[in-house]
């Protein structure tokens, strides 16, 4: 997250010893299951110490009880956990013996604008609509994506997550149907686009709110992850439309 061989700028770090390094990296590690011990440990330590540099100098006098990370990740500082200080030409680097992060400050989630997705199943740009609307709920701007009269049995929006960890999520979607008076179906599809995970939901007429679709897992640690959402299974064009505002998805810790 910053470069501290950079003597431009000066840095708090706080480096964890041996056995709070250890706990920390079996808490984590199963969130960066992959095909081999190392790569999870590598994955798994990253996550641990990306959040323990801060830019400036702090004296244990002036150590607030808790450090904000350039992620936005929030971690507790016990001065009383400090087993020792060395100065460095660029900083300071405080050795603690517990710096425990909760998973549910390191994974944030992740919110997937409809309107930007990756690719499409079909090249269907003349149906495609990028619409601003007002939600009524929040009185907030919002722009989505309609694809409407496209024609294509099954037709699907894909969009490519990176670095999605191994856990479960909650997903919830926002779909505001204000174009037809008839409800359509269409189904979310975590990582494949003929995945059964989730059952078509139907998009009522004009509903702002967020839709809880359900929950799923990642089962291992991903570089890549594709989202799909799917249209249904017919050419008629009330039937089959696709529509997103955006889709969120929650960590379940």
């Amino acid at each position: 997250m910053y470069d501290l061989r950079n003597e431009q700028n000066q840095y708090t770090y706080f480096a964890l010893a041996d056995d709070a390094y250890d706990a920390e990296l079996n808490k984590y590690k199963p969130f960066f299951v992959t095909g081999t011990a190392d790569s999870t440990n590598d994955l798994a330590g990253f996550t641990i110490v990306k959040d323990l540099a801060i830019r400036g100098l702090y004296t244990q006098q002036q150590l607030p009880d808790t450090i904000v990370s350039r992620a936005g990740v929030k971690v507790p500082i016990d001065k009383s956990a400090i087993v020792s200080s060395i100065k460095a030409s660029n900083g300071i680097v405080y050795v603690m013996s517990k710096a425990e992060v909760a998973p549910v400050e390191k994974f944030k989630t992740i919110v997937i604008q409809g309107e930007n997705p990756s690719g499409t199943s079909h090249d269907r740009r003349s149906n495609t609509f990028y619409r601003d609307r007002i939600n009524p709920l929040t009185g907030l701007p919002y722009r989505d994506i309609l694809v409407s009269g496209h024609g294509v049995a099954l037709f699907n929006l894909r969009y490519r997550l990176s670095e999605v960890p191994s856990m479960k999520f909650k997903a919830y979607i926002v779909a505001v149907n204000d174009f037809q008076t008839a409800t359509f179906t269409q189904r979310l599809c975590p990582g494949a686009a003929n995945s059964t995970v989730f059952p078509y939901t139907t998009i009522a007429v004009n509903n702002p709110a967020e839709v809880l679709i359900g929950e799923f897992t990642v089962s291992s640690f991903q570089n890549f992850y594709d989202i799909y959402l799917v249209g249904a299974n017919s050419t008629t064009a009330a039937a089959n439309p696709l529509l997103c505002d955006y889709i969120k998805l929650v960590p379940s810790l």
